[in-house]
């Protein structure tokens, strides 16, 4: 059963992103084509920055981007969160507490959040918690329909379940000071009184040199404002300025800060080389033959490379 599920999510995310099949074959019409991969490229080219510390674009603010962005991205960014979630954050919780009646989860800068499908299938089978209470946090107001997405596909698996609740927050600003968000006083609550897992996944290639320290002060506020035994799950692809910032807040949290945390799993040092993982989804015949075809800036993809860092508070 699993194993199919494994096998048909890229499928899935391809019919609910441009609509079901009316026939076994042709879904995508000539000028479809065209249009996803002029998408496509939009989004591969703004990954692609000059030089070394640059920030990559966010080019996330039209509807065909996004689309494109579930088939370019979305499936290849789910095995990361399982697992460094089944590696380094189940065991922590465990340790922690035994059991969860309520397990409250927070993405920051999720967009359509591969990084929950992940987290709740590590969670799947560890009998860790009864429900799960949900937040996904962007800054993009856009993102709301491929985030449904997200949630059917969670719910077609068995990965949510009755009772579980979610819930959307935008224009949700990780370089700004929650004291100064309109959404600062429901946060605190849902999440700073409540989060047991603070997940943020590629938003760190989009922060700027100038940023940089913005993003570290903005953190450790974060941490300092979790309550005892949050986890904190940072993973990024295998950019520069990503490692530099996650190499500069573990050393931060191990060395000069006065918040009560401790670095629990990482591949940034001992060599620092990215951690592999291969997409275990298989992309649909129709995708790779109109999409992916192997030309120049569009060749299928079919591994990530990634650094991580797992923080817990005492």
């Amino acid at each position: 059963m699993e194993r199919m599920m494994e096998h048909n999510i890229f499928d899935r995310v391809f019919d609910k992103t441009y609509g079901p099949a009316v026939m076994p074959y042709g879904r995508l019409s000539d000028a479809e084509t065209i249009r996803v991969r002029e998408a496509v490229q939009s989004l591969r080219q703004s990954y692609q920055p000059q030089y070394a510390n640059e920030a990559c674009v966010s080019r996330y603010h039209t509807e065909e981007n996004r689309k494109a962005y579930m088939l370019a991205y979305y499936p290849y960014y789910v095995e990361p969160a399982c697992r460094v979630v089944r590696d380094y954050v189940i065991p922590a919780l465990q340790e922690r507490q035994s059991f969860y009646p309520v397990l409250n989860l927070a993405f920051f800068a999720g967009g359509p959040c591969p990084e929950m499908y992940g987290t709740l299938k590590a969670l799947r089978g560890a009998q860790l918690h009864d429900r799960t209470a949900i937040t996904i946090l962007d800054w993009e107001c856009g993102w709301k329909s491929e985030q449904r997405i997200s949630w059917q596909l969670c719910k077609e698996d068995g990965l949510i379940h009755r009772g579980d609740e979610g819930t959307l927050i935008y224009r949700c600003d990780n370089l700004v000071p929650c004291e100064q968000c309109m959404h600062g006083r429901n946060c605190r609550k849902r999440i700073q009184e409540q989060a047991d897992v603070y997940f943020l996944q590629n938003y760190l290639s989009h922060v700027g040199p100038t940023e940089q320290e913005t993003f570290l002060s903005k953190m450790r506020a974060t941490v300092e404002q979790a309550k005892p035994g949050a986890v904190f799950v940072i993973i990024d692809l295998k950019y520069a300025g990503s490692k530099a910032i996650m190499r500069e807040l573990a050393a931060r949290v191990q060395a000069e800060w006065d918040v009560p945390a401790e670095v629990i799993g990482t591949n940034l040092f001992t060599g620092g080389a990215p951690a592999w993982s291969r997409c275990p989804y298989e992309m649909p015949a129709e995708v790779q033959a109109k999409i992916f075809r192997g030309d120049s800036g569009f060749m299928p993809k079919k591994w990530t490379r990634y650094y991580y860092l797992v923080l817990q508070k005492h």
